[in-house]
């Protein structure tokens, strides 16, 4: 960004007639803070957030203190979160931009809870810390826990240069896995469907092959694991809603099946050529599977049931990583052969309905009987463990929160409660985690926000710290 561009990031330049050199000056990134901003004097404000563990004793105070004469020589005091007691917060104002050695400390016991580095550089800046371990009692590590990222799964030709800073800030947060999307397009709903891999890059979003086998290259070298995450895409079809919502004859279903097939295998030699731990075997939508009534024909239910067996079995001749399949149709049997049943936090609702100063209670009422209805019928279904292969909730801003961060903390908080609540329950990708840390947004992802400690936090809890 500079004062030339336009609101599209866009400039105007004129050439010479002459061989002439151009030199371009950023003065700041677009979506990120403006390293520059200060108060009238001249000073900076910083936020300092410290996400506890749910066994913290309630009313524990947490101390900053650090080697700049901005914070109390005796702790500046953390205070929680209205409606919020993991979440620890103080502000300090410090005279001029610098480095800052800091810790968080109980109140009394003289505890060191963390010790930090941050260079503290510009007015509204939030520093996001998180506590595994209070009292050095930790609950024992969910086996096979999945704690993984999600990035967004319209394919760009930025990901493959930003792969490797975004997968090793991924792993600072304690994820180990990223989901690698395949994503493939309705060319044609009516009279039959038929399905698309394009070679050119469009809108709609396929992630060309060579560029899942490099993007799975950068994955590696950053020490992560893959889930390779198919998707049939219908957005680019004119009224795909309407379409694809409709009851469809057995016939129209006999050629989706053909067509998944394609689909299904082309993507598990691809995964099995990566290594990749595992991958999704997805529905007629995304990667939601049809529910009986879109049948005309009431008895066709079990053959299409028995027929999706068949694929599994056909995909499990070539590729030998696990197997993930959506499970929001519990009318079936074929899901019961997969590995990992997938939950989404489109499943359980997002919490929009609710106030921006929604206190955690509020965010465990909205939760715990969709987790009962969408979670627990699941495993109760087919005894598989469940995953939630994207788990997000929005930003609300919200007074003294412009970016909504709090907000988005609590429901994170209250989702992984329940989580934790659930021993049948065995990872999580977080949706959508971005290519680059630019808190300065409203949107649902986490990377650089309140919510990314809260999931890091739990990511411990549950799976252990990464090296």
């Amino acid at each position: 960004g500079s004062s030339d561009v336009d609101e599209n990031g866009a400039r105007t330049v004129s050439l010479p007639g002459e061989s002439a050199e151009l030199v371009f000056e950023v003065e700041k990134w677009a979506s990120l803070p403006d390293p520059k901003a200060r108060n009238e004097d001249g000073s900076l404000d910083v936020t300092f957030r410290v996400s506890l563990p749910p066994d913290a004793p309630g009313g524990a105070r947490v101390l900053l203190f650090g080697n700049r004469p901005a914070i109390d020589s005796g702790g500046t005091p953390l205070e929680p979160a209205p409606g919020n007691p993991t979440l620890h917060q103080a502000t300090v104002t410090f005279d001029h931009d610098g480095a800052l050695s800091y810790s968080y400390r109980v109140k009394g016991s003289g505890e060191t809870l963390f010790t930090g580095e941050v260079f503290t550089g510009y007015d509204g800046q939030v520093v996001n810390d998180y506590v595994a371990d209070w009292d050095g009692v930790r609950p024992p590590l969910r086996d096979d826990w999945i704690s993984a990222i999600y990035m967004p799964d319209f394919w760009s030709e930025s990901f493959l240069p930003e792969s490797a800073s975004t997968f090793s800030a991924a792993r600072e947060a304690n994820a180990e896995w990223v989901a690698i999307s395949s994503v493939w397009s309705f060319g044609q709903i009516h009279p039959y469907p038929t399905i698309e891999s394009r070679s050119q890059r469009i809108w709609s979003v396929l992630t060309p092959l060579e560029d899942i086998r490099a993007q799975a290259a950068v994955a590696r070298e950053q020490g992560m694991k893959i889930f390779l995450a198919p998707q049939m895409n219908p957005e680019v079809h004119p009224d795909w809603q309407n379409a694809t919502v409709t009851a469809s004859s057995t016939e129209w279903w006999e050629k989706w099946l053909e067509e998944a097939e394609a689909q299904w295998m082309w993507n598990a030699i691809i995964g099995e050529e990566i290594g990749a731990e595992m991958l999704m075997l997805p529905g007629y939508v995304f990667h939601v599977f049809p529910p009986p009534g879109f049948f005309e024909d009431p008895e066709y239910v079990p053959v299409f049931d028995l027929a999706i067996q068949d694929l599994i079995g056909k995909v499990r001749e070539v590729y030998s990583g696990k197997i993930m399949m959506s499970g929001s149709q519990t009318d079936y049997d074929f899901p019961g052969l997969a590995d990992y049943i997938g939950v989404t936090t489109y499943d359980i609702g997002t919490p929009n309905d609710l106030p921006a100063d929604a206190a955690i209670d509020d965010f465990l009422r909205h939760y715990e009987p969709r987790f009962h209805d969408k979670v627990d019928a699941r495993y109760e279904a087919w005894g598989k463990p469940i995953l939630f292969y994207t788990i997000h909730a929005p930003s609300k801003p919200q007074e003294g929160d412009p970016y909504g961060q709090l907000f988005q903390a609590a429901a994170y908080e209250a989702m992984y409660q329940l989580i934790a609540e659930r021993p049948f329950v065995n990872g999580s990708f977080t949706w959508s985690y971005s290519m680059n840390g630019a808190f300065d947004r409203i949107e649902d992802g986490v990377r650089g926000r309140a919510a990314e400690a809260v999931m890091a936090k739990w990511y411990e809890i549950l799976g252990g710290k990464l090296d």
